[in-house]
């Protein structure tokens, strides 16, 4: 399916990048609120998701007015989210990952600033990255375990992977499950445990290259 064309869009917007997303299953992105970025959304699939709008433009005719629709693989969309629009979407597929693509109006940190410290639409230098993330289903992830890993382990891997392309540094919350009760070393028992110790171990490594 054609995603954007340029002859269907407003005259003065004009995507100037693209980059690809994936949501994991009940996991959301958001809010945000660009202050001068205009976002071109498509929502593919193979997920579905489901996708809140707030107006936060106090001249807008729509001020306050809030939306929720809903894209991905049962209703293939793209969405145009102007400055000012406050904006989150959450993955509500049971198994299947939520592919977003955009295409801003905005180069990632600005015209040949793709530097280290610098993220997407934020001139100012990042300094912290607290991670919330987290499968915590302890005993489901003993039957699922694929999404325990993919979340707690090569989700971490490419948070640990940002904040060292960023020299940001990185807050991250272990859980006690991953040490025994008489032991201070880690002893993790189950899926849960060791997907959360994998996680921990990725940070270690990120850090060392640093």
């Amino acid at each position: 399916m054609e995603t954007f064309r340029a002859d269907t869009l407003p005259e003065d917007l004009k995507p100037v990048m693209s980059y690809v997303s994936y949501t994991e299953p009940g996991m959301g992105q958001g809010p945000h609120e660009n202050k001068q970025q205009t976002d071109i959304f498509a929502f593919l699939g193979s997920g579905n998701l489901k996708i809140c709008l707030w107006d936060n433009r106090s001249q807008s005719a729509t001020y306050g007015v809030r939306t929720v629709v809903f894209g991905g693989k049962d209703n293939p969309i793209t969405v145009i989210i102007p400055p000012g629009v406050v904006h989150a979407y959450k993955n509500i597929s049971k198994t299947e990952r939520g592919m977003v693509l955009n295409y801003p109006d905005k180069l990632y940190a600005g015209w040949n600033k793709k530097r280290s410290g610098f993220i997407q639409g934020k001139p100012e230098k990042i300094d912290w990255i607290v991670n919330c993330s987290g499968y915590t289903a302890v005993d489901k992830a003993e039957d699922e375990p694929a999404p325990a890993y993919r979340i707690n382990a090569d989700g971490i891997l490419n948070i640990a992977g940002m904040a060292r392309t960023l020299d940001a540094a990185l807050i991250h919350i272990p859980t006690d499950y991953v040490f025994s009760d008489v032991e201070d070393r880690p002893d993790p028992g189950g899926v849960y445990a060791n997907s959360k110790l994998m996680g921990e171990e990725y940070i270690l490594e990120a850090l060392k290259m640093r």
